[in-house]
C-alpha cells in the first residue's frame, strides 16, 4: 500500500474530482461513499481515485479507472 502512495507523490494534478457512489443496498439514502479522483498530467486519460474501507477508514485504498464519459444528477438514481 505505500508503494502506491510513493507512486503517486511529486505528480501534479490536472483535474480533481469528487467521486459519489450512490448508496446501493444501504439503508439510509444519507449513507453515501464519497471518493477523492485525480487526474495526472503525467496520465491525463486516467482516473485515479483513493478511498477508505468502511471496516477500515485508516487505511487509503488506490484504484484508477478511465475518465467517465458522462455525469449525472443525484435524482438519477
Amino acid at each position: 500500500m505505500i508503494e502506491n502512495l510513493n507512486s503517486i507523490l511529486g505528480k501534479k494534478v490536472k483535474r480533481l474530482f469528487f467521486v459519489v457512489w450512490p448508496p446501493f443496498g444501504e439503508e439510509n439514502m444519507a449513507q453515501v461513499d464519497i471518493s477523492a479522483g485525480y487526474v495526472f498530467e503525467e496520465e491525463p486519460d486516467t482516473l485515479c481515485i483513493i478511498s477508505t474501507d468502511k471496516d477500515d477508514l485508516t487505511t487509503p485504498c488506490i484504484g484508477y479507472q478511465s475518465l467517465p464519459k458522462s455525469s449525472f444528477n443525484w435524482n438519477d438514481f
